[in-house]
């Protein structure tokens, strides 16, 4: 009776064993997309060290260091591809996003009613000193000096809380301070990826071409898991995408830079792609558009949020 009573007992506990849920499934060798790191899986015994993870479009980002993420955000003609890799504790998640965008109807709407806003997560804890790497400015056919104006003006727009909705000014803690021209590359190459080398302790600008028909541009961001605060945004502009310095009167097919670099100025604050058609953080370009210059209310309202 003993010996029947063990063996039943040991039969249960083995059933107990096999109905046991598995384990974080690794994934493939390769590229590794976003959605198979939807549930955390550890770097070590998955071999994720160094690996690319993938979000639509080819855009990604490397798996970072331990207490890190990187978040990869893309501007197109068409919506927004938002991507971040998380490593806590030696545990790497991911989460992506593809959302198609309206294009700007003719009759705009009013930016100042549109409340909106969008936080990545995280802020600067200090003076965000960029670089700008003035010579791939010929990349895109422009010239470096006026260029530099524009990246300078759209900081500001961010920084400053620049609006046309009689909202105050000059009040966010946020500050962008430009540091001069640098051999540096923004460490983002054509398909959208942050490479290995981000980050590398400097915030810098530059421009390349993209291989997708539809990115603009693209902004990679570092933030500490423990703090949430920002350690790196690198921004990589289209040179192959009809970018202009100076908007014409008759402008065809051509993309705004002021416009575009305010945008990627709030993504490297902390702002995510908002979804009200006229707001900055909206996420499609719509060709000549100069309205993403000055701050909507939603993206002065998140900027106030933030700092």
């Amino acid at each position: 009776m003993a010996l029947a009573l063990a063996s039943l007992v040991v039969g249960s506990a083995s059933a107990e064993i096999a109905a046991a849920p598995p384990g974080p499934e690794c994934p493939g060798a390769g590229p590794v997309h976003a959605a198979e790191l939807a549930t955390p899986v550890p770097v070590a015994d998955c071999g994720l060290a160094g690996r690319t993870v993938t979000a639509a479009q080819g855009v990604g980002a490397r798996v970072p260091e331990r207490g890190m993420s990187v978040t990869v955000s893309a501007l197109t003609r068409t919506g927004s591809i938002d991507l971040t890799v998380t490593n806590d504790d030696d545990m790497v998640s991911a989460t992506a996003e593809h959302v198609g965008g309206t294009q700007r109807a003719a009759a705009q709407a009013d930016p100042c009613a549109q409340s909106s806003y969008v936080l990545i997560g995280g802020r600067w804890n200090r003076t965000l000193a960029w670089w700008y790497n003035a010579s791939t400015a010929s990349r895109a056919g422009l010239p470096a000096s006026t260029t530099l104006s524009a990246l300078r003006w759209a900081n500001q727009n961010m920084t400053l809380g620049d609006n046309d909705c009689g909202l105050p000014t000059n009040q966010f803690s946020a500050r962008g301070a430009y540091q001069g021209n640098h051999t540096l590359y923004a460490n983002i190459d054509s398909a959208g990826q942050c490479t290995s080398k981000f980050p590398n302790n400097y915030n810098t600008i530059s421009w390349g071409p993209t291989d997708s028909p539809e990115i603009l541009a693209i902004t990679c961001l570092a933030a500490y898991v423990d703090t949430g605060f920002y350690a790196e945004a690198d921004i990589y502009l289209a040179s192959n995408k009809g970018f202009t310095d100076v908007m014409p009167a008759n402008c065809i097919g051509l993309v705004d830079l002021e416009s575009v670099a305010t945008h990627e100025w709030g993504h490297a604050f902390g702002l995510d792609h908002a979804f009200e058609t006229d707001l900055t953080m909206y996420p499609t370009y719509a060709d000549c558009d100069t309205k993403q210059r000055t701050l909507g209310l939603g993206d002065w309202q998140g900027m106030n949020a933030l700092y």
